[in-house]
């Protein structure tokens, strides 16, 4: 299980190093234990910050957490060392880069721990990122939507894959504390443009170092998943969303396309009709909408160090 985090200041020096590496980059078996639930979302429906915990740390870092670590920027690499038989090395990388909003420590006898609540950085009402959206009448909202996330995160790359008929026939400014205000107001305009049963909006999200922007609307190669990758059988949790816990792994995003393994069994659950599923409408390509990724670097399961993803058919 590999992960390699580090806590660094705006200049980019070097605060704290967690990793599970040697500097010869093997395996250290004393590592220090962490858990982790880091969340990868739709930024119209936001669902919180992600969470990191290490153990064995000393007092005096636990005492000295808020003035050490908040507001300090952090990055989160994690995946599968070199080692195993079915290990993957080349899925691991880097899964989360942010702002430590809350950093605070524990001692239950001779347990002691550091917890750190991350956000992506993308702007707030306390600390606003000034976005400003000039749509003009007739003007594609692509168009309009790369030039205002261009001036507001200038050093983040844009990735835009939308409807060309997302066009109105008004001018629709408007100004954004962040991105989920400004992903909320989208989600809701495109919808009432392109008001079709099927269209899900636009939608968008953050990975490390880029903003990206969907609508389903241009289809993706797919990353083809192996029965190997797979940790227990897919699941139906709704009508139309799909559960799938896989290996840890850093290469699927939001708003990626997955291709769902030949032969691969499908659970039902009473809310997902299981009457109508079959394993023919399992397989093939479905848009990934939700990712989280959960673990313990010391728990012996497998269970313990996964990807989760939902998707939906396409």
């Amino acid at each position: 299980r590999y992960f390699d985090i580090k806590v660094t200041e705006d200049d980019g020096k070097l605060i704290r190093h967690f990793t599970s590496l040697t500097p010869q980059k093997t395996f250290n078996p004393a590592a220090p234990m962490i858990e982790l639930d880091i969340q990868r979302y739709g930024l119209s429906t936001p669902k919180g910050m992600s969470f990191l915990r290490v153990w064995g740390v000393s007092i005096q870092e636990i005492r000295q957490a808020t003035q050490n670590y908040v507001n300090k920027n952090i990055s989160i690499e994690l995946g599968m060392s070199p080692g195993l038989p079915l290990a993957d090395p080349k899925q691991a990388g880097l899964v989360a880069r942010g702002i430590i909003r809350q950093p605070f420590g524990n001692w239950q006898g001779t347990e002691q721990s550091l917890d750190f609540m991350i956000t992506a950085g993308y702007g707030s009402n306390v600390e606003p990122k000034n976005i400003v959206l000039q749509w003009s009448a007739g003007q594609k909202m692509s168009v309009a939507l790369f030039f205002s996330l261009q001036r507001a995160f200038p050093d983040w790359k844009i990735t835009i894959d939308i409807s060309d008929n997302l066009v109105t026939s008004y001018d629709n400014n408007g100004f954004y504390n962040s991105l989920t205000q400004l992903a909320q107001q989208l989600n809701m305009l495109s919808k009432s443009i392109i008001n079709k049963p099927n269209y899900a909006g636009v939608e968008m999200t953050t990975t490390p170092g880029e903003i990206r922007v969907w609508d389903g609307s241009t289809v993706k190669p797919p990353t083809q998943l192996r029965f190997v990758d797979l940790v227990g059988q897919p699941t139906w949790i709704e009508a139309a969303k799909v559960m799938v816990k896989l290996v840890m792994r850093a290469d699927i995003q939001v708003g990626d396309y997955i291709r769902m393994p030949a032969g691969a069994l499908a659970v039902t659950t009473a809310a997902s009709y299981a009457q109508y599923r079959n394993q023919s409408a399992f397989t093939g390509d479905m848009m990934v909408i939700d990712v989280r990724l959960v673990g313990n670097s010391r728990q012996p399961d497998g269970n313990s160090w996964v990807t989760i993803l939902e998707a939906i058919p396409v």
